[in-house]
Formats: C-alpha cells, sequence, structure tokens
C-alpha cells in the first residue's frame, strides 16, 4: 500500500496526474516555504524598518528598537545587534543578569528565584541608514551605526560604526567607497529616498552623474526640508 501512494505522489510530481493535483502540492510547499511572502510581514514584526526595505528569510533583529532606513536590502541569515556578555563579570554567563525563560530552562538545576540578578543593559539597538546593502551570514553587533548607502559584504563581523557609502568585507574592513567623496556629499545633501516614490520612476539609475542632476532639479521643485507643497505626494 505504502509502495502504491509513494509512486501516486511521484507520478503526480512527475506531471503524470491530474492539474488540480501539482497545482495543489505547489500550492501547499509555497504556504509552507513562504518563499513568495516571507518579506511581507517585515514591517509588522519590526515597526522601525523604513518603507521598500525588506529582510530576507531566518534573519534576527534583537531589538525592536533598532531602526531601519528606507530601500535597505537585508540579506537571508543576517544577525543584527548581536549581543556582547560582559567580560568584567564573574562568569560571562548571562544568569547573572537575565531572568529570561531560555536562561531558565539552560540552568534547570538552580533556583533562579533565589538569584540577585546584577543590572546589565546586554541589548543596545543598531542604526542602519538608508539603502544600505547587507549581505548574507553576517554580523552587525549591537550599537552599530551604518552610514547612508553603505554595502556589507556576506559573512562579514560588523563590530564598529561604518562610514556612509563604504563598502566592508570581513571583520570591519573598508575596501572601497561607492563613489568619490563629492558624489557621495551630493548623496547626502540630497538624500533622495525621502523623496516620493514618483520622483523615482523616471531617474537614469545606471548613470550616477546624470541621476544627480536630475534630483538637483527635483529638490529645486521638493526641497530637502519638505516645505514646498507643489511636489507634495
Amino acid at each position: 500500500m505504502r509502495i502504491v501512494i509513494g509512486q501516486e505522489i511521484i507520478d503526480i510530481l512527475r506531471f503524470k496526474k491530474f492539474a488540480w493535483q501539482r497545482w495543489l502540492i505547489v500550492l501547499l510547499y509555497r504556504i509552507i516555504y513562504r518563499d513568495r511572502w516571507r518579506y511581507k510581514y517585515s514591517h509588522k514584526k519590526y515597526p522601525n524598518l523604513g518603507r521598500n526595505s525588506y529582510i530576507g528569510s531566518h534573519s534576527v533583529i534583537a531589538s525592536r528598537d533598532t531602526h531601519i532606513g528606507k530601500f535597505c536590502s537585508i540579506a537571508d541569515y543576517v544577525e543584527i545587534g548581536t549581543t556582547f556578555h560582559p567580560k568584567h563579570f564573574l562568569s560571562t554567563h548571562p544568569f547573572s543578569y537575565t531572568d529570561s525563560l531560555k536562561v531558565a530552562y539552560y540552568c534547570h538545576e538552580m533556583d533562579m528565584h533565589k538569584i540577585k540578578l546584577v543590572k546589565y543593559n546586554n541589548i543596545t539597538p543598531c542604526h542602519i541608514g538608508n539603502d544600505v546593502w547587507i549581505g548574507c551570514q553576517s554580523i552587525i553587533m549591537d550599537g552599530v551605526k551604518v552610514g547612508n548607502g553603505a554595502i556589507i559584504g556576506a559573512n562579514s563581523v560588523i563590530t564598529k560604526d561604518v562610514p556612509p557609502y563604504a563598502i566592508v568585507v570581513g571583520t570591519n574592513r573598508i575596501v572601497g567607497y561607492r563613489f568619490s567623496q563629492e558624489i557621495i556629499d551630493d548623496l547626502l545633501e540630497l538624500k533622495w529616498w525621502d523623496l516620493p516614490e514618483k520622483y523615482l520612476y523616471d531617474l537614469p539609475f545606471d548613470d550616477i552623474n546624470a541621476c544627480i542632476k536630475r534630483l538637483k532639479e527635483i529638490r529645486k521643485m521638493f526641497p530637502v526640508d519638505g516645505t514646498n507643497e507643489k511636489a507634495s505626494v
């Protein structure tokens, strides 16, 4: 009987059975894997996630107070806000400063109610700027600030602040910048990510100089301070 059922499933997957059966399996797979919808609920889970930014699957943001700017691309298996353990305490183990259920589970042989907990802030929010790309399996330690336009290569470990538009790989190693300092200054002043989307549709994205020229024209109608109502949404 098991062999017959197994052969039935194989026949369906090999498109030898009815179409509705194939689509049912595909639909179930999509619901379980959630590949199509994996970014959909990011803004509900992380309230400080900027518009048009996304977080890949299996990524972790340690603090809900971490700020992530607009148009950020965060890949899979990224950890932001990974915490340090106290080096100057008797032990680096968290049993002395947190009463979380996880620690209680690990310390099941201890009476956690009798421990005089020490105050220790082990989660400091990070600040991720706008237009930041973070490669997969990267780790950003807590309290780190990543500047606008920065790129963090895959498998990097970031323990200190990253300048705007810097390209960082490995452990805090800056290998270059995306643009010249003049262009970086222009982009930081223009703050294109704050513009309504309708002003971004026709930009020459692959020509940075032409882009800046066009953005400067747009900013004449729509200043950075947003006081001009002509260009409002």
